[in-house]
């Protein structure tokens, strides 16, 4: 699925105040990608939360003060976009070296920061996509990157996702930056609890199938390994396989899919969303 002036497009012009959306349905039509045009947008700090208007979009959100929840707006009844979901938090957030509060490294990348406010949530799905019914309840995630140069100029290639396995929530990221140096993170809940915290160590992805670093002459690959040390030694060894592709530029791609992991020797299946930035020729 292609998406003609989305954010990592080289080649076509990006409206900065434009909402994206991406719709995926349970039957075998196509996702829905596509973006509403907003006029302005007005975004408040309530406490630790936020809210958004992007006017003229039909589109806004609403962050408690506490973090303990989030809800989309979605009121556009001339493109057939109405309805709501709500994400309810089920676990402290982070960033990139560290827990959510003051003193703390923002940036994930020399001059691109990042914060994950919702690390796994509850999900309650009731929208309607060109009229088209989507109604369910499932696993959430909140995350955002900001910074002042442009996204693919801070790296060579990464590897992003998060998922929801048995009583877990993982956040987890694999990447080059443009001096070839490679960084990793990872971020665990189990049961609302953090069992894993790193930037450093213990964590490594690789597509199954293709090169390692992808490069944008590399093919995309259809599932990666996932092996992440918890906090107290034990491992988490996973394997992520795409049933959706929700986006594809070239230079990066977005997939769902399901996730089989094994800790402690208990194996369980989940959920999860990953994607691949490929954005140097070597």
């Amino acid at each position: 699925m292609t998406a003609i002036g989305f954010s990592f497009d080289f080649f076509s012009p990006v409206d900065p105040l434009n909402v994206w959306v991406f719709a995926t349905f349970g039957d075998v039509s196509p996702p829905s990608v596509f973006p509403v045009p907003a006029v302005s947008v007005t975004v408040k700090t309530n406490g630790d939360g936020a809210s958004g208007d992007w006017k003229g979009s039909g589109i806004s959100f609403k962050g408690e003060p506490d973090l303990s929840s989030y809800v989309v707006n979605l009121n556009n009844p001339v493109i057939g976009l109405t309805g709501t979901f709500t994400l309810k938090s089920r676990g402290p957030g982070h960033y990139n070296c560290g827990p959510l509060g003051p003193g703390q490294d923002e940036q994930s990348l020399p001059n691109i920061g990042w914060v994950n406010v919702i690390p796994g949530a509850d999900a309650t799905v009731d929208v309607k996509v060109f009229g088209k019914p989507l109604k369910f309840s499932g696993h959430g995630y909140h995350d955002k990157n900001w910074g002042d140069v442009p996204f693919v100029s801070a790296l060579k290639s990464r590897y992003w996702g998060h998922a929801t396995v048995g009583d877990y929530d993982l956040v987890f990221f694999d990447m080059i930056d443009p001096s070839g140096t490679n960084k990793v993170g990872g971020y665990a809940l189990k049961a609302g609890k953090v069992v894993a915290s790193t930037c450093t160590t213990g964590v490594k992805i690789r597509p199954i199938g293709t090169p390692y670093p992808p490069t944008i002459f590399t093919a995309v690959p259809t599932a990666l390994t996932l092996n992440m040390t918890l906090d107290d030694g034990s491992h988490l060894d996973a394997v992520l396989t795409q049933t959706s592709t929700q986006i594809n530029i070239g230079i990066y791609v977005r997939w769902i899919g399901t996730i089989e992991a094994t800790v402690g020797g208990v194996t369980q299946t989940g959920s999860a969303l990953w994607e691949q930035f490929a954005v140097s020729p070597t």
